[in-house]
């Protein structure tokens, strides 16, 4: 990912869509990444921090750095080969109901996405969250949850009952 962040200015890329920015890009050798600048800095540092609490908790997440200068800059490993979740897929929507904890914690409202976007299903059967940018402080699109978020926790709730997923 070093090399990616080099090339990135010169590199052509595709809009990956969402209201943020991501855009994927591919390295002469074949390698895949996203790129993402979130709404604001503080958006995409705190992207870039739920991610690493994600892997450290064990949930599946791309790997991730983060570069800061101007415009901090998130770089995440393109997750190859996978397929959208899909909620008649049982098996699928079991292994994402195990990492509703870690997503309930880090106040991740927005853990499927609006289209089921942010998360996609590896071939192995296990889910990968690709987009965590709706947890913590912020809500997806980057506007902070101000008295929504705090420590009390309420997604433990909020988050078991929210139709259709």
């Amino acid at each position: 990912m070093d090399e990616a962040w080099g090339l990135l200015d010169n590199l052509p890329f595709e809009h990956l869509g969402g209201s943020t920015g991501a855009r994927r890009h591919t390295l002469p050798s074949g390698e895949r990444f996203v790129s993402k600048r979130g709404a604001s800095p503080a958006h995409i540092r705190n992207e870039y921090d739920v991610n690493r609490y994600l892997h450290a908790l064990g949930v599946n997440v791309p790997d991730a750095k983060l570069f800061n200068g101007d415009e901090p800059t998130m770089l995440t490993r393109f997750e190859e080969d996978t397929t959208p979740f899909n909620l008649d897929d049982k098996a699928a929507s079991y292994r994402i109901r195990e990492d509703f904890l870690p997503h309930a914690l880090l106040a991740n409202w927005d853990v499927l996405g609006m289209d089921l976007d942010n998360v996609l299903i590896r071939p192995d059967g296990t889910p990968v969250y690709v987009d965590v940018g709706g947890a913590g402080p912020f809500r997806s699109q980057g506007v902070p949850k101000h008295d929504a978020w705090n420590p009390n926790l309420g997604e433990l709730e909020t988050m078991q009952y929210q139709p259709p997923h």
